[in-house]
């Protein structure tokens, strides 16, 4: 048998054969589909009609339930998951206890189940008195600006305030919101962006504006070597002679060239932390605070020889 008497039995009515698989696959599908499985989801919860000057105290979280209803109602509760709603009206109480029943479960697109079994049957809501707090705004500036730049103190945000409106007990503990994170790598340039504002708890919170201008500035940065920066010793113990060696040391820090213009050896606190520090000769590490905005680039010596006698 030649080639081609082969190939022209393989290709004989394989348009047929095309057809004929396609519809196999669509029957099983269908057949497949019009079946009925069981799955668990973790359902989110939603409450709705909160009485006025009230709110959620804490977040709830996902109700675990088993679904029994055709595979292709299956497959698409993936795509949108079903979603349990509890109606608060009139209940003007802090601390509720549900019941929950397949009434509670609301499934997307107006599909039906065959059966809704929730693996814990009971949920508890607690309640608390809505208040409003003014709140200040951090911002959360990621990055580094450009070769030679800083940050200015000048930047800010308009407003720099926001109205918090949540639960009052959390509220109490709260006195800012951050932005969300404002990327300032390679800029050198004043720019005013958007941004919006984080809650602490989305479920729990809204805030008033949701998003605020922030107006970014920038400064030129340089260096500056401080010589002979004296040090001192803290938590040293009466009872004892302390003495170290050498007595000062030498910086390079760098900054907004302006702050470092201004800035003293006074305003640099160099110290050894002697609590705790038995008798003897030890070798230790200075400890180095400097005011904002300075960065330490250098210091020697490192190392200071102390004698506890």
């Amino acid at each position: 048998m030649t080639m081609g008497n082969i190939r022209g039995k393989l290709t004989r009515n394989l348009d047929i054969r095309i057809v004929s698989l396609i519809l196999a696959v669509t029957l099983w599908l269908y057949a497949s589909t019009e079946r009925y499985y069981k799955l668990t989801f973790r359902c989110p919860v939603e409450v709705r009609n909160i009485p006025q000057g009230f709110s959620l105290a804490r977040c709830l979280p996902p109700v675990i339930c088993d679904i029994d209803a055709r595979g292709k109602d299956l497959i698409a509760f993936q795509l949108k998951k079903p979603l349990v709603v509890i109606d608060a009206e009139n209940r003007q109480v802090k601390k509720l206890k549900i019941r929950l029943s397949p009434d509670h479960m609301i499934l997307p697109f107006n599909l039906k189940a065959r059966s809704v079994h929730y693996v814990d049957g009971e949920m508890e809501i607690n309640l608390d008195r809505q208040a409003e707090k003014q709140v200040n705004i951090r911002l959360d500036m990621v990055g580094d600006p450009a070769d030679g730049f800083v940050l200015s103190d000048n930047v800010g945000s308009e407003p720099g305030t926001a109205l918090l409106k949540g639960p009052a007990r959390q509220l109490e503990m709260l006195d800012f919101v951050y932005s969300a994170p404002i990327r300032v790598d390679g800029l050198s340039k004043p720019a005013m962006i958007r941004t919006a504002l984080l809650l602490p708890d989305s479920c729990l919170f809204s805030v008033r504006p949701e998003s605020v201008n922030v107006f970014l500035q920038f400064e030129k940065s340089g260096e500056r070597v401080f010589k002979n920066v004296p040090l001192t010793v803290i938590n040293r113990s009466r009872d004892y002679l302390v003495s170290f060696a050498p007595g000062t040391i030498d910086l390079v820090l760098s900054g907004p060239r302006n702050i470092l213009d201004a800035a003293k050896s006074s305003d640099l606190k160099i110290f050894l932390d002697l609590s705790g520090m038995p008798p003897g000769a030890h070798q230790m590490q200075a400890t180095i605070e400097l005011p904002d905005k300075l960065v330490l680039i250098a210091a020697s010596p490192r190392d200071f020889e102390v004698n506890i006698r």
